[in-house]
């Protein structure tokens, strides 16, 4: 399929079938992963696959992290919707936590979520060119530090997202702003003032920096 095609049809995929998904398929959604641009070829993403007994307590993590939510977690709605939650989960063929690296240098920090996140896009592309779908999530749930424990996470790692991969079940219609609503194409500009043209100290010169 064409690339611009292709990135025109992937859609965030809500609920999947109950098909596994070969491992072989995954490992190339991990693969494409790994190419994804990222400045001074940092590679600061890890990926955690979860699987059987893992899956099962990432399941009731985001069962409890859901309760958390509600003004009274033992209400009759706020429990069936965590048990809700609980079982999409254990029903969702594949589950990957995508983790990042956090730098002493808050510049590189954003520079390593950046290209983290083309990395899952990466992952998104690749799941769409093999007919799986994929959904991306983030939200307060990847900083609830049960799952930080169960990952082991050291103190320089982050969590980035999780990506649910399946067969799709549903695939929604959705539409985008033309890019021509979201563009400006600048020809002349007014010169700025000289306290804005001095140079950048060295720490945040990035151009020409290897980024392959």
């Amino acid at each position: 399929m064409e690339i611009l095609q292709l990135i025109k049809s992937r859609r965030s995929i809500p609920r999947f079938k109950a098909d596994p998904v070969d491992r072989p398929a995954i490992e190339m959604l991990l693969e494409a992963a790994v190419w994804a641009p990222n400045h001074h070829l940092t590679e600061p993403w890890h990926f955690y696959v979860l699987e059987d007994g893992a899956k099962a307590r990432f399941a009731e993590i985001r069962r409890d992290f859901r309760l958390t939510l509600f003004p009274n977690p033992q209400a009759p709605e706020a429990q069936k919707a965590a048990q809700k939650v609980f079982e999409q989960v254990l029903e969702t063929p594949v589950v990957i936590v995508v983790t990042t690296r956090v730098s002493p240098d808050p510049t590189l920090t954003e520079d390593d979520y950046a290209a983290t996140m083309m990395a899952v896009q990466n992952m998104l592309l690749v799941a769409a060119s093999l007919d799986l779908g994929a959904y991306l999530r983030t939200g307060g749930l990847i900083h609830d530090d049960a799952l930080r424990v169960l990952l082991g996470l050291a103190a320089d790692r982050r969590i980035a997202g999780v990506v649910y991969v399946g067969y799709p079940d549903l695939i929604p219609e959705r539409h985008r702003t033309p890019a021509e609503q979201k563009t400006t194409w600048l020809r002349d500009v007014t010169p700025p003032p000289e306290s804005l043209t001095d140079p950048l100290p060295d720490s945040l010169e990035t151009d020409g920096a290897p980024r392959s």
